[in-house]
């Protein structure tokens, strides 16, 4: 699929289940704050927009005001 043009991650999502990725990360308020503008382009991965969605539902005060593009 790389070789016809899509995306990484979409060619990533026809692999079955079996192939999942797991990524941990720890960081501090203002490094999350800065991945989340770095990432939330027009063309962003949907998970990354979920994710966003998750810290702003627990934490509306540091990460409401960053916009999920």
């Amino acid at each position: 699929m790389r070789h016809e043009g899509y995306s990484p991650e979409q060619a990533r999502a026809v692999l079955p289940p079996c192939f999942v990725t797991r990524l941990y990360m720890t960081a501090n308020v203002r490094e999350w704050r800065r991945i989340f503008k770095l990432r939330l382009s027009p063309k962003a991965y949907p998970p990354m927009r979920k994710l966003l969605d998750q810290f702003q539902e627990l934490s509306p005060l540091l990460f409401g005001d960053i916009e999920g593009a």
